[in-house]
């Protein structure tokens, strides 16, 4: 520090509180953009980073990119992404969204749904669409497997081998 009056900030020093400082208090990130500890970073390809009140391109080991920030979870409907260390609306393919963490298999009762790529049961389907569970896949389906020969059972949304009751297997639709 040269106790000058300055314009602006340099040396990889930055404007908080009237003063030029080396580090930014908790709660605001030095921006390497404006020389300023901000509340938020100016550039949107960069985080604020609560390990070191700065702004990162790259927020740190097991952070997350949210919303301008590094964040150790994700919330509201995002997904933690390992691939991609951001959190998301939508996983990197193979990968299916499930308690805001993106996962390579769904568990138990679940199923992936290849489009949005989120986990669902039975009960948090449109009972309106026709697809159905495929237990070998663990995957939604348009189109029950016909290895082994499997049949879409409407009511309960799954891949049957023999359908019930007044129901009919139909090969050519399943």
């Amino acid at each position: 520090m040269t106790n000058t009056c300055l314009a602006n900030c340099t040396n990889n020093t930055y404007s908080q509180n009237g003063q030029c400082v080396l580090n930014c208090n908790s709660g605001s990130y030095a921006d390497p953009f404006t020389n300023r500890c901000s509340s938020s970073c100016s550039n949107v390809s960069y985080s604020g980073d609560p390990t070191t009140n700065k702004c990162v391109l790259h927020c740190p080991a097991n952070y997350y990119k949210s919303n301008g920030f590094c964040a150790t979870t994700c919330s509201g409907a995002d997904f933690a992404d390992n691939i991609t260390w951001s959190c998301t609306p939508l996983c990197s393919t193979g990968y299916w969204g499930h308690n805001f963490l993106c996962i390579t298999q769904c568990p138990g009762n679940f199923y992936a749904h290849l489009t949005d790529r989120i986990c669902y049961t039975n009960s948090t389907i449109d009972g309106s669409l026709n697809i159905f569970t495929d237990d070998i896949t663990k995957t939604w389906v348009s189109v029950c497997p016909i290895s082994p020969l499997l049949f879409g059972d409407r009511a309960t949304k799954t891949c049957i081998s023999v359908c019930y009751g007044t129901y009919y297997s139909d090969p050519v639709s399943r």
